[in-house]
């Protein structure tokens, strides 16, 4: 993270977002490395997303995939507040393959968020790429009807993949239609270019695979997926120049959050124990935290276990009852 932020200052850029799968692990690391830069830190993540109900465990409707990708960005603390709850739901309550969320749980949580239609692996990318264009639009306007008016964005990207160029033209022309916004943006994998075959090794370990073998699995797309000067990203977008002003115009909307050092569990989570009695947890999740937990903080807390309905509720001192 520090070297991220680092580069992204030596680059003269103003923000970085971090949009990690599925998890919001990285948020603290990645806001406290920026700040300490100058560089805005916008927090979100590219979420799993059902192709139906999340509780439903099938593929979708070319038989593929049982999920797809969906970028979620936190435009204010309202919005921080349901990403929160919206990762935190994908990983206690439908993780099928991935911890995901649906259409149904995003239209409840989508306040003071901003969404965009994702990479390759987005839904109405797969769609159209797959032959489906009718899908591919019906499924556009349904995430038009969950966001207001400039809360939702068509992505494209331009890592040098054919299909990319294809997604470009596509989403140009249901832009233009719909008068929805394009938004040019760049998967960063690793900081610089050279260590394109570093991340490559490491992949490669933690699938057990090898360099040489070209079936290996997450093979590299190449050495594009880098944390570029803005001159490259206005020569690659050339004949896109509205998307990539758009990129800008979203960072600007995103207010940039402040750390509060004594923060207050708004809401806890009730969760099964195993071995309540000996006070054996096998996870414990603080749901809903309005700000995270600064250092000490958990002094603060005390834990009652329910022993006659083995579970444990985690509470601020001043609440606990004897």
């Amino acid at each position: 993270m520090p070297e991220l932020a680092a580069r992204a200052k030596e680059l003269g850029q103003p923000a970085l977002a971090l949009t990690d799968h599925g998890n919001l692990y990285g948020a603290i690391e990645f806001y406290e490395a920026a700040k300490e830069e100058g560089i805005k830190p916008i927090v979100g993540c590219e979420v799993y997303i059902s192709p139906g109900d999340r509780f439903e465990k099938k593929a979708a409707a070319g038989g593929k995939d049982a999920n797809f990708h969906l970028l979620l960005l936190a435009r204010n603390l309202e919005g921080y507040r349901n990403l929160i709850h919206l990762v935190t739901a994908a990983h206690l309550e439908s993780v099928y393959y991935k911890p995901r969320i649906d259409k149904a749980l995003l239209a409840k949580h989508s306040a003071g968020l901003i969404c965009t239609s994702a990479c390759l692996k987005g839904e109405i990318a797969a769609a159209y790429l797959e032959g489906r264009e009718a899908d591919a639009r019906k499924i556009f306007h349904e995430y038009r009807e969950i966001f207001p008016e400039g809360d939702f964005l068509l992505e494209i990207q331009n890592h040098g993949l054919p299909e990319q160029a294809k997604i470009r033209e596509f989403y140009r022309k249901l832009g233009q239609e719909t008068k929805t916004p394009l938004v040019a943006t760049n998967d960063v994998h690793y900081v610089r270019k050279e260590q394109a075959i570093t991340q490559e090794i490491l992949v490669c370990i933690s699938t057990n695979g090898k360099l040489n073998d070209p079936e290996r699995k997450m093979k590299s797309y190449g050495p594009e997926f880098y944390l570029k000067e803005s001159e490259v990203m206005a020569k690659l977008f050339a004949d896109f120049p509205d998307a990539y002003e758009q990129t800008l115009a979203v960072a600007e909307r995103c207010v940039r959050a402040e750390r509060v050092e004594n923060p207050r569990a708004a809401q806890v989570r009730v969760m099964t124990v195993h071995g309540a009695k000996g006070l054996e947890f096998d996870r414990v999740i603080l749901a809903d935290l309005d700000r995270g937990l600064s250092a000490g903080g958990m002094d603060k807390m005390k834990v009652r276990i329910l022993e006659e309905e083995n579970r444990a509720v985690i509470l601020p001192s001043e609440e606990i009852r004897s």
